[in-house]
């Protein structure tokens, strides 16, 4: 199956292109149709993968449709663990997105100069990248709205507290759409308190399952 089979926008099919991705991963193959069709979806499958391509893709596309609300905040928000969890989910969006016109910032300690210029918190960006910690600040203070909010995605997500993430999601609108992306598969249960009825997909590790088999047998 190719990316084109997903009927994405043209802009963004050209940004997966030219990046020289071909075919989608198993997880993107099973993860974006149903992130596409509104879903709410948990994700358990190991690094390499594809995991942050494969919520990034559905999120531009979001982007892509008209958002009739009069607030000014982020349609997305990223909670991650990591100042560098966040630049690399800011990367692939730059990547993947470079065709799509939208404003992304990036709310983490340990930014340097260089990327917080890059990077900068506008109060009307269209995606936030946010560690936990500065995002519940964020929201203590007032100073964005999170009003206009449609999308939001926990990556790395067995490193985040499940406090932490269900005061997140309560503190945002209802109405929206929830990734929680994970290496961890025990995360279903804590997800089932702020998810609304999630699909779950889990891909195995094919190469390290392999080698625990024949360490087995010998």
């Amino acid at each position: 199956m190719l990316f084109e089979q997903f009927k994405l926008n043209s802009s963004i099919l050209r940004g997966i292109q030219s990046n020289g991705f071909s075919l989608p991963t198993q997880l993107q193959l099973e993860f974006i149709p149903k992130a596409l069709s509104g879903k709410d979806v948990i994700t358990c499958a190991y690094s390499g993968s594809g995991r942050t391509a494969a919520y990034v893709i559905p999120a531009l596309q979001k982007l892509l449709t008209k958002n009739f609300s009069v607030s000014t905040g982020p349609r997305v928000v990223v909670v991650v663990p990591e100042h560098r969890d966040a630049l690399k989910v800011g990367g692939q969006f730059k990547q993947l997105g470079k065709y799509v016109r939208y404003r992304l910032s990036i709310m983490a300690e340990g930014l340097n100069n260089a990327q917080q210029q890059e990077f900068f918190v506008d109060p009307e960006t269209d995606i936030l990248v946010a560690t936990a910690d500065k995002l519940l600040t964020s929201m203590e203070s007032g100073r964005m709205d999170f009003n206009r909010l449609e999308l939001l995605i926990f990556d790395e997500a067995q490193h985040l507290s499940d406090g932490d993430m269900l005061q997140i999601s309560r503190s945002l609108p209802r109405q929206k759409q929830t990734f929680l992306i994970s290496s961890d598969g025990r995360m279903e249960k804590a997800a089932n308190r702020f998810m609304q009825k999630p699909v779950f997909i889990k891909i195995e590790n094919e190469q390290k399952l392999g080698r625990n088999i024949r360490h087995y047998l010998y």
